[in-house]
């Protein structure tokens, strides 16, 4: 549940970043807009992950795991742009701004997961 929950708010803030960052990557900033979203970017995540990995196997078992990470991108920039198609409310411009978009909402998305059960579930300070 807690691992939910970090990725949660990861997307929600790796997607206010991103429209903080990006002139192009164009969102209504409303709680009833954002909310769905970070929870698609999970589910949409849940699901295409392991499609996208079955079908590129070879090419990862080919690489010795070389181009996994690149699979696992690709996999996060479609379901991006599957909510760039179904939300009336998620505008990206062009192909150049997806992939910034999917980069800073990734990156921003992997290190609130990796600060939340460290140091924003307990007393140690994030600065010692």
């Amino acid at each position: 549940m807690k691992k939910i929950a970090a990725a949660f708010l990861g997307n929600f803030l790796g997607i206010t970043a991103a429209w903080w960052l990006l002139a192009d990557f164009m969102i209504d900033l409303r709680w009833a807009v954002l909310l769905p979203a970070a929870l698609f970017l999970i589910i949409a995540g849940l699901i295409l992950r392991p499609l996208v990995k079955i079908i590129f196997w070879p090419l990862t078992f080919i690489s010795f795991g070389l181009l996994y990470p690149a699979v696992v991108f690709l996999a996060d920039l479609l379901s991006l742009k599957i909510l760039d198609w179904i939300s009336p409310a998620l505008s990206i411009n062009d192909g150049l701004t997806l992939i910034a978009a999917t980069l800073i909402i990734t990156s921003v998305n992997l290190l609130f997961q990796l600060l939340w059960p460290k140091y924003l579930l307990s007393d140690k300070s994030l600065f010692p």
